[in-house]
């Protein structure tokens, strides 16, 4: 048997020391440490799989494009809200919406996708415009907008009315909003403003 110098060479029949016991048990500590910080610095990656699963989780809405009480732009609103705390990526975000796209509106998407070639990549802002052009156009949330208008605010004002059916139906302007009220009081607000 050769011989053995050093710190741990000893017979096995002696114990280890305090100080050997001590020493042994600060550099296991360090080793310890060191892998639970190595651990924790690896980013945590999830397959795609993964994001489903906590995508479902989440009990996203359905939509169909073919019921008359869905309503377009809360699908929207809804699944943005998920992803957004999810913070997935704009690509991911329109993967996963139209994950949730049924009969009708799984067709349009497949068609519209299929239209821009394989391999093309669909951002959330491109997917959200087409959605929201297919599925609640223009003349409808204008429509919207009047029904939304014609409503007892109570104790909202006018303003804040205005100002919420600007957020809730996608208006760019203000001037969208005359034209779809057909004049009257908002040109008076804009005017005020002015």
């Amino acid at each position: 048997m050769p011989n053995m110098r050093g710190r741990w060479a000893r017979s096995p029949k002696e114990p280890p020391t305090n100080g050997e016991l001590r020493d042994a048990l600060t550099m296991l500590a360090q080793v310890v440490a060191n892998q639970v910080q190595q651990g924790a610095q690896a980013p945590q990656t999830t397959t795609p799989g993964e994001r489903v699963r906590d995508f479902m989780r989440m009990n996203p809405p359905v939509f169909h494009g073919s019921k008359v009480d869905e309503d377009p732009q809360e699908f929207i609103d809804e699944v943005c809200k998920i992803l957004t705390i999810m913070d997935v990526g704009a690509c991911e975000k329109a993967e996963l919406a139209a994950y949730q796209l049924k009969g009708v509106a799984q067709i349009w998407f497949d068609q519209w996708k299929g239209e821009k070639g394989n391999d093309y990549v669909v951002l959330w802002e491109e997917f959200k415009i087409a959605f929201l052009n297919r599925f609640f156009p223009l003349e409808l949330r204008e429509a919207k907008l009047v029904e939304f208008m014609n409503l007892k605010q109570g104790a909202m004002s006018r303003g804040v009315s205005v100002r919420y059916a600007h957020w809730r139906y996608g208006f760019v302007s203000v001037d969208d909003l005359c034209r779809a009220n057909g004049g009257g009081e908002i040109e008076e607000e804009k005017g005020a403003r002015g």
